[in-house]
């Protein structure tokens, strides 16, 4: 069995990128029309990976000596509060 096609994964995690980055929600809703629940599943991890790296970037910039730690307790954090809700 094949996995969604790579390089469809990150053109689209691009696109929704540019798209977020426009707050451009109707371009957002176009990108992610029609695609079948396995490329839409790829995205999603891909764009949380990038999401974990682009924290741990602004932790390793802010002089962080372990900015996985970090991020991992900022996330942490946020599961608890959005648990509460």
């Amino acid at each position: 069995m094949n996995g969604p096609d790579v390089g469809e994964v990150q053109r689209l995690v691009v696109a929704l990128g540019l798209a977020a980055a426009r707050s451009d929600t109707a371009s957002m809703a176009d990108v992610l029309a029609g695609v079948d629940p396995d490329t839409a599943g790829s995205v999603v991890l891909g764009l949380a990976h990038a999401w974990v790296g682009a924290l741990d970037a602004v932790m390793e910039r802010d002089g962080e000596q372990d900015p996985r730690a970090v991020t991992l307790a900022l996330l942490q954090e946020q599961a608890l509060e959005v648990a509460t809700v």
